[in-house]
């Protein structure tokens, strides 16, 4: 990665001065924020692994289990609505899930999204279905609609 990120700022550089650019630090810091988040979305791309949902997902099951062991009458309490929050009603659990995640989207609440996008799928909830959340985030949220949504694609892709 080295290597290609070096080749990338020297062309960068040259290209700068070619164009008759000045080069100060900033154009340098520049340069290299926008190279480092291009190689980052090429690795994503090419199936190069920036995240790893999987053992995120892991890792906050187990930091549950110190919440539950410290608060078991709160975590009881708190499994008892999930209990009933999953049981058909007049919306599908798959709806139910929508909304959750349309939530956890917006709130950014990482460990939240890989909770429902987990239930989500388990429920039969599609790529398509997700995209139509994402896109009432994007609506409601711009930018950060915008992130979140693609982290909470990411995570449907990468998620059993």
């Amino acid at each position: 990665m080295s290597i290609f990120l070096n080749q990338m700022y020297t062309r960068l550089l040259i290209l700068l001065i070619i164009h008759g650019k000045t080069i100060n630090i900033f154009n340098v810091i520049a340069i290299c924020e926008w190279v480092t988040y291009n190689w980052k979305i090429f690795q994503r791309i090419k199936g190069g692994n920036i995240m790893d949902y999987k053992k995120e997902r892991e890792l906050n099951g187990a930091m549950n289990k110190e919440i539950i062991n410290s608060s078991p009458e709160i975590m009881k309490a708190f499994g008892d609505l999930h209990a009933v929050y999953t049981k058909e009603s007049a919306a599908t659990l798959i709806e139910k899930e929508m909304v959750a995640l349309g939530i956890s989207i917006t709130i950014k609440c990482i460990p939240c999204m890989l909770a429902h996008i987990t239930s989500f799928k388990k429920a039969g909830g599609t790529r398509e279905q997700l995209i139509d959340v994402i896109k009432t985030c994007i609506l409601m949220n711009g930018g950060p609609g915008t992130a979140y949504g693609a982290k909470a694609l990411a995570m449907y892709d990468d998620l059993d």
